[in-house]
């Protein structure tokens, strides 16, 4: 293996050198053994592999799914739903069978979080990896201030609050239950997602200022408010990309966490200035 790995070109993918995996399920009948299903997983298309950088950053990333998806079993209705997106998602070259990963996984999560089982997220950085992997042409969204900052109070509003909770730390504010849900829901028709993300913004911003109000100007949690330049700047995405690309996007990186922060721990636990950062993640 050492010696097929140092012939590599540089620039290939690993389906360029194996097809898939097949698996078989056999049924022992008693006298005989029986086949009962036959099925292949294609290895993925998107993994080019084009420095000893990249080799790290994709092993990374696939260590990082290995942890997610042997979390989720076969016997449970909704994680066995979670498994069939995934695998269509490893299959193909589509990145909409790993948004509708994303999107039901931050159900999972949150439920999982709230009864204080552990949950493993997805790192910002490996989602970035696996999304240029896919399609370069999605990089102006990921580098968008005002996409980062909207994805950030997704996070603020969601796992970071609900990992205190499980924890039974005191917390400042809410917890927004199906928030992703709700707006992936939206996203499907323009006019409503944006005017979905125009009253998250009016409701985050007021949490804001009634904690800021409430602990005279010092709340121990400071979070960024959104701002309209935040929104006019994903509107402009919106009429580029189109509304699901973006929503699915918020939805995934919103429910992510950054590398500084622990599993399942959002940047919640200090008194971070009130600017925007990636640091206030």
């Amino acid at each position: 293996m050492a010696g097929q790995l140092a012939d590599a070109r540089w620039g290939e993918e690993p389906g360029n050198y194996v097809n898939g995996l097949t698996a078989a399920f056999y049924k022992d009948m008693g006298s005989a053994v029986a086949l009962l299903n036959l099925s292949e997983v294609a290895l993925p298309r998107w993994m080019r592999v084009e420095s000893p950088e990249h080799g790290r950053q994709y092993r990374a990333l696939l260590e990082e799914h290995r942890r997610v998806v042997s979390r989720l079993g076969e016997r449970n209705a909704d994680e066995f739903r979670l498994l069939g997106h995934y695998r269509d998602f490893l299959s193909g070259h589509d990145l909409r069978a790993f948004f509708k990963f994303t999107g039901a996984y931050s159900v999972l999560l949150m439920s999982r979080m709230e009864r204080g089982q552990w949950a493993p997220q997805f790192l910002i950085n490996n989602l970035e990896v696996l999304i240029m992997g896919h399609d370069r042409k999605l990089k102006p969204i990921l580098d968008a201030p005002g996409f980062r900052h909207i994805a950030t109070a997704i996070r603020r509003s969601t796992v970071t609050p609900q990992y205190f909770k499980a924890k039974g730390q005191s917390r400042v504010y809410d917890i927004r239950y199906g928030l992703g849900t709700e707006l992936l829901r939206q996203a499907a028709y323009p006019d409503r997602f944006i005017q979905a993300l125009s009253e998250f913004m009016h409701a985050y911003n007021q949490e804001n200022a009634q904690m800021n109000e409430r602990y005279k100007g010092n709340p121990p949690v400071r979070r960024a408010n959104i701002t309209t330049e935040d929104i006019a700047e994903v509107v402009a995405l919106i009429d580029e990309y189109g509304a699901q690309t973006v929503g699915n996007l918020l939805v995934a990186f919103g429910y992510a966490r950054e590398p500084r922060e622990p599993e399942s721990e959002g940047g919640e636990a200090g008194n971070d200035d009130d600017d925007h950062s990636d640091a206030d993640a």
